[in-house]
């Protein structure tokens, strides 16, 4: 049986799937689980602790959710997270934005914590495929920059998703 703490951190993602985490409410989601303010505080500080394990729970399933075919060349494998990244932000917004978006995950990019799973293994992945044009930090900075953009994109519905396009932004930008 989970914990109240799992409970709460498994409706917090549901929330956010269905409302985005701008419209996430502590008062709505101790509501949904049956409890009070309170006892949610018992568990996270505030809505901050909250989003931050949430980043990081969501960190580690988007990462064991990847098709990651490891056998592959390192450019390779970041088309494959750049494709799998794209189909889930049209899957998956509300999480997406969430995902990479919400003020504790950019606390986490800005103070990496050997948590946050998704973006350690993009450093390790941008390390093997670094060429020595820049620093591998530069290099996750503007790959990082491109996807994001790139996504912005396809969730506001301005563009699709191109193959062919994200190869070669991918191979310029190394």
């Amino acid at each position: 049986m989970p914990s109240t703490k799992q409970k709460i951190m498994t409706m917090t993602i549901q929330q956010i799937r269905e409302v985005g985490y701008q419209q996430f409410s502590m008062r709505k989601l101790a509501k949904a689980l049956g409890l009070s303010a309170t006892a949610i505080y018992k568990h996270f500080e505030g809505k901050d602790a909250l989003f931050k394990q949430a980043t990081i729970e969501l960190s580690a399933q988007f990462v064991q959710g990847l098709s990651l075919n490891r056998n592959r060349s390192p450019e390779d494998q970041l088309l494959q997270i750049a494709q799998q990244l794209c189909d889930q932000f049209q899957l998956e917004p509300n999480l997406m934005s969430f995902l990479f978006f919400n003020p504790q995950a950019i606390n986490i990019m800005r103070h990496p914590v050997q948590d946050f799973s998704f973006l350690n293994l993009v450093r390790q992945i941008v390390h093997e495929a670094n060429h020595g044009n820049c620093s591998d930090e530069h290099l996750l900075i503007k790959l990082w920059s491109f996807i994001q953009g790139y996504t912005s994109l396809i969730i506001n519905h301005i563009i699709e998703y191109d193959p062919v396009l994200v190869a070669a932004a991918l191979t310029e930008l190394n």
